[in-house]
Formats: structure tokens, sequence, C-alpha cells
């Protein structure tokens, strides 16, 4: 019994030993020198030299720290992109309704090492007019925004259009949405992910030569006019 008593007592004064004070830093440039507890959700939890426990937000740690912490690997999928379509309705004069429609690119950064790094997007929203042919509903290329929502513990940034449902010529009239086409790019314009409802959208780069009305069809032609 006491060399059981005894080797436990072992145990933690070797685990205490061996315990890995660093110094962890937050966005603010503040330092403290602590070991890591354990990470659970969110937060981490550190104790300080003194003992003392602290529980942080991962989220406020610099990019040091979250690497540490998260350490990726030639494997790991740093990105999860999406596509999301809302649509909402104003009263306008006469009884009639103004629709509008909004599209955007989302990003969801699944690594800390992803996070900040100038990242842009490019998305295409086409419509479909019932005669075999397709119209650029709303296009936007440009730089990733954040936006106040997080999903898991990484934040969700993205690209973000408003599209007025009636348009001079009757771009949007009779023609309903039938897809879409996103693509995420390195800051040195190499595509990251890349995501497509129709085959025909997989050639990103010609399909993003298209601006909004225009009309194509799945050969990537421009359409002068609607085909009869």
């Amino acid at each position: 019994m006491k060399s059981w008593v005894w080797a436990m007592l072992c145990g933690l004064l070797a685990c205490e030993a061996v315990a890995e004070y660093r110094t962890w830093t937050d966005r603010s440039g503040n330092l403290i020198e602590a070991e890591l507890v354990k990470k659970f959700g969110t937060q981490v939890v550190l104790r300080d030299k003194k003992g003392s426990i602290l529980k942080v937000d991962v989220a406020k740690l610099s990019e040091e720290d979250r690497l540490y912490l998260d350490p990726p690997t030639p494997e790991t999928k740093r990105y999860k992109i999406g596509f999301a379509r809302t649509s909402s309705q104003t009263p306008v004069s006469d009884g009639k309704a103004q629709l509008t429609q909004r599209f955007a690119l989302v990003v969801e950064f699944l690594t800390y090492d992803a996070l900040d790094q100038g990242l842009k997007g490019a998305f295409l929203a086409i419509g479909a007019d019932g005669k075999g042919n397709y119209v650029v509903l709303d296009k936007a290329e440009g730089p990733l925004e954040m936006v106040e929502r997080y999903k898991g513990e990484l934040c969700v940034q993205e690209i973000t259009h408003r599209m007025d449902g009636e348009k001079p010529g009757g771009i949007i009239q009779g023609v309903r949405y039938a897809g879409h086409l996103v693509v995420l790019y390195a800051p040195d314009g190499s595509v990251l992910e890349q995501q497509q409802t129709h085959g025909f959208l997989e050639n990103h780069a010609r399909a993003l030569t298209f601006e909004v009305g225009d009309r194509f069809n799945e050969r990537l032609e421009k359409i002068d006019k609607a085909e009869p």
C-alpha cells in the first residue's frame, strides 16, 4: 500500500516538474507567463507560476498562440465555403412589392492560421429563363468582409451584395434562380476553394467574365438576347 501511494506521489511531482510555461499574448499586447491546463470549446485554461487560474477566449489570443493550440498539418482543411441566398419584399406604391434578394459567398475558417490572410473571393448567381439559357442575376468580387457572426470556434467572413428584383429591361422578371459559382482566392490569385452547382461553371475564369444581366448558354457563350 505504501509503495502504491509513494508511486502516485512521485508521479504527481514529476508532472509538476515538467510543467511547460510559456509567454501568452493577447491581441492587445498583454503578456502572461503560464502553462496550458486545458482547452475546451472557445476557451483555454491557463495557470501562472503563482498557481492562479485564468480563462481566456481563444479568439483574443495572438496568432502565434492560436497556432500553438491548433497546429495545422499539410492535410488540414483550412476553409469551408458556401453560398447564402435570402429574399425579402418591401411594399411600394399601388399595392406592389419590391423584391430584394441578397447573395453572399460565406467562408468559414477551420484553422487559426487561416485567419487574417487577406483572402479574396468571388461569386456568380445565375438564373434560368426557361428557354435553355442562363442570365447573371448578381456578381461580386473582392476582399472578404468580417461579419458579426460566429460559427463554432472560428469567425465567418463573407462577400455580400444586394440585388433589387426589378431591373431595367426585365433582367430579373421571368427568370428564376438556378444556381451559383463561388471561388476563394489566395492573395497571389491562386484558387484555394471552388464550388459550383453546374458543371459548366467549373471554368470559373470564363464564367466570371460575364456581368449582371448577361445571358449565356451551357457552353459559356454570351447571347445578345434571349433565344426563342
